[in-house]
């Protein structure tokens, strides 16, 4: 998946310098004391605690979408049901051979089943998240877009080194095609989540 974005804007210090600038860390919700705690190769209480928030809206998430599919599921197997009842050959019908029966149970069970392991899924790869690692590439920054037909949608990608880290906006104001950096993120499955950066020399 790709990287997310964090509203709050960073603190800013005299020494961060003209890369540090206003505007050009206010996606990102890291201080200074952060980048230091990175750079000497640990997360502090409050990025581990932004990483239990975001454990927390993937599973809010999931729930959600997993109420939807609930509603789905139901409402089709109730119209299902209904025209079936709605009038005496229907119901005949559905009564002559049991395996009509026994294929709308297992339809049920099956759209059940596929909605709680999706839950469970999704409780996995939010408990993945809060004991994620932290990890660093280092590399020239090369940013790269493209568009979906299907979601009309445009992804913007900054690359570094082999990693890719995906956004739904251009990230040419915060990275600089050709520059070096230091970005310190934390990989979870889909999930690659930048908890800070620095400009290379």
């Amino acid at each position: 998946m790709s990287a997310k974005r964090r509203s709050t804007p960073a603190k800013q210090t005299a020494e961060s310098g003209d890369d540090y600038r206003p505007g050009s860390l206010s996606i990102f919700e890291f201080t200074p004391e952060d980048l230091r705690a990175n750079q000497r190769g640990y997360l502090t209480d409050r990025q581990r605690g932004w990483l239990h928030s975001t454990a927390r809206g993937i599973q809010s998430c999931s729930m959600s979408s997993a109420v939807v599919a609930l509603v789905v599921v139901l409402l089709g197997l109730t119209l299902t049901l209904g025209l079936y009842l709605s009038n005496e050959d229907s119901r005949r019908a559905l009564f002559a051979n049991p395996m009509n029966l026994l294929a709308l149970a297992g339809a049920a069970v099956i759209g059940v089943a596929a909605i709680g392991l999706s839950i469970l899924l999704s409780r996995r790869q939010a408990s993945a998240v809060t004991q994620a690692k932290l990890r660093r590439v280092q590399g020239t920054v090369r940013l790269d877009q493209d568009y979906s037909p299907r979601s009309a949608m445009t992804s913007y990608h900054v690359i570094i080194g082999d990693q890719r880290f995906s956004f739904t906006d251009d990230m040419s104001s915060v990275f600089r095609e050709g520059r070096p950096y230091t970005i310190y993120y934390c990989k979870s499955g889909p999930y690659q989540l930048i908890m800070s950066y620095e400009p290379g020399p």
